[in-house]
């Protein structure tokens, strides 16, 4: 079933929220610094930003709004990854994967979209750091604290929404131009004061971010060793043994199907895509 619409409501709701308890603040009125506090409450987790689940990732792995495929560790591809090779795939149950229109994500993108993704805003949007500089941090962070150096898993999908979830921050305070749109964030914002108070211009749209590199079962994974890798494409074999259908990474249903879907993602994130995209045939 389709989550879209639920979670759309839900941001929605939650950005209005935010709004009216920014505008009930006795501090100055249409003062940002209120509204964007107002967000953070809302949206995301963490003093600064890591390990803590933002609350719509909560949402979205709780919620019974929400529908999601929750697989357990012996019929996923981690059925043969241990202790050793990785704590957390061994110690926590795995996520769900959530439908959002046509995608299939895991509720973990949504903490990297809000949480990471407003770091990714406050070192571009708000200190001017350059975004080769803004994507190369957020592949030091998935070989170390987020990816391979905790769990063994570099998730190129978790960089893809760190880099959306920058986009969204900057729309937010409407600063600064869309690096995919190359539009002026001002022209997306989704706030404006009107009479001296907050009102909501525009609705949230998952659409505007959500595409299908944030499918680990396109955007496929990287691990820590090549013993990793190996177990993985053994309990793909086997699963597609036991399911009656070909369980691989990419999951497109044919090659033509996956190729135009790999230059659709290749075109649209142009100089980053050597960061964001693993896509085999991917010419970088």
């Amino acid at each position: 079933i389709d989550s879209y619409s639920v979670l759309n409501l839900e941001l929605n709701n939650r950005m209005a929220l935010a709004v009216k308890e920014a505008n009930e603040s006795k501090k100055k009125s249409c003062r940002f610094k209120t509204l964007r506090k107002k967000l953070k409450k809302s949206l995301k987790a963490g003093i600064k930003d890591f390990y803590l689940f933002s609350p719509i990732e909560h949402f979205a792995n709780k919620s019974e709004l929400v529908d999601r495929q929750v697989t357990k560790k012996k019929e996923s591809i981690y059925r043969h990854i241990n202790f050793f090779q990785s704590v957390p795939i061994n110690v926590y149950p795995l996520g769900g994967t959530i439908k959002v229109s046509d995608h299939f994500i895991a509720g973990d993108k949504f903490s990297h979209f809000f949480n990471v993704g407003f770091t990714y805003y406050k070192r571009h949007y708000k200190k001017k750091r350059k975004l080769e500089r803004i994507v190369n941090f957020g592949h030091f962070t998935e070989v170390t604290i987020y990816g391979k150096g905790s769990s063994g898993v570099y998730s190129y999908s978790d960089q893809v929404a760190n880099f959306n979830g920058m986009r969204f921050w900057g729309r937010v305070e409407g600063v600064g131009i869309d690096p995919i749109t190359g539009n002026p964030n001002v022209e997306l914002k989704y706030f404006d004061c009107v009479d001296n108070k907050w009102e909501q211009i525009r609705k949230f749209d998952w659409l505007d971010y959500v595409d299908s590199a944030w499918d680990e079962g396109v955007n496929c994974n990287a691990y820590r060793t090549k013993k990793f890798e190996k177990d993985v494409i053994l309990a793909m074999e086997e699963l597609s043994s036991e399911r009656g259908r070909e369980i691989t990474c990419p999951n497109t249903s044919t090659d033509q199907e996956y190729e135009r879907e790999r230059l659709k993602l290749v075109d649209k994130y142009g100089d980053f895509a050597y960061r964001l995209l693993n896509l085999p045939g991917l010419d970088y």
